[in-house]
């Protein structure tokens, strides 16, 4: 019973990580909708580049947790200006890649699949 309970709080923390991005996304979506970095390419490109660096960055540092969460938001604002597809939450999406659970590192590169997006209006 002990350990159901300690393996549902890991998935709520992982899940919560997640949502976070999500909610971070809806802002700009629903309350701005006509800024350019609520767009759908910058929604969806922003997500999917900080995701990559995130995952990369964290294969790459994953012994200096420090270093690799500063390293792969720097990175994903960078990439996703260089992309034009720059969407503030994606900061988000790169540090959850870093500093989220073993679940969501044990996933990779899958991660960017399992985590939800807005419905556009």
């Amino acid at each position: 019973m002990g350990g159901e309970r300690a393996q549902a709080r890991k998935l709520r923390r992982a899940w919560q990580l997640l949502i976070g991005s999500f909610g971070a996304s809806a802002v700009p979506v629903y309350g701005a909708i006509k800024s350019p970095l609520s767009q759908p390419r910058n929604l969806v490109g922003g997500h999917v580049v900080s995701a990559i660096v995130g995952v990369t960055t964290y294969q790459l540092l994953h012994g200096y947790l420090w270093l690799a969460a500063s390293v792969a938001v720097a990175t994903a604002i960078a990439v996703m200006h260089a992309t034009k597809t720059l969407h503030p939450p994606g900061g988000v999406t790169a540090l959850i890649a870093v500093i989220g659970s073993t679940k969501i590192h044990a996933l990779g590169y899958l991660m960017r699949l399992c985590q939800p997006e807005p419905a556009p209006l």
